[in-house]
């Protein structure tokens, strides 16, 4: 388990789209990164390989949000309750379980989305933090 909350693995497959990583306190992995992303366009924000990838697609009036377990071990994603529309753009937030051989991870991430219509995009700023139980 202690491999997938190495930064190294995570640094390396997020370089690509600027994914940069850390880690915190009690052996947690902490991610982030920010892109501007086309509209219907969809795009990689976060991954932890062997873990997870989150995907986003802007949409015109929505965002779809994909979020893919990399592992074969129960696990499961579901809406926080950060989820808040604002004047200038939307907040979503994400909590996630992986029921490991060696223990449960926690997974927490939150997606920053403000539009641009002269760009006809959207400027996404993620981040998450991954911990054992």
């Amino acid at each position: 388990m202690s491999e997938l909350l190495s930064p190294e693995p995570a640094a390396r497959a997020g370089r690509a789209f600027g994914q940069v990583v850390s880690s915190g306190d009690g052996g947690a992995l902490l991610l982030a990164s920010a892109r501007v992303i086309e509209q219907d366009v969809r795009a990689t924000v976060l991954i932890v390989p062997g873990l997870f990838r989150i995907d986003l697609e802007p949409r015109r009036d929505a965002a779809a949000v994909h979020l893919r377990a990399l592992t074969r071990h129960p696990s499961g994603w579901s809406a926080a309750d950060e989820h808040n529309r604002g004047e200038h753009g939307d907040t979503l937030g994400f909590a996630g379980t992986f029921d490991l051989p060696g223990g449960r991870l926690l997974a927490q991430a939150r997606i920053a989305l403000i539009a641009d219509d002269d760009l006809d995009a959207v400027f996404a700023s993620s981040r998450a933090t991954v911990r054992p139980a």
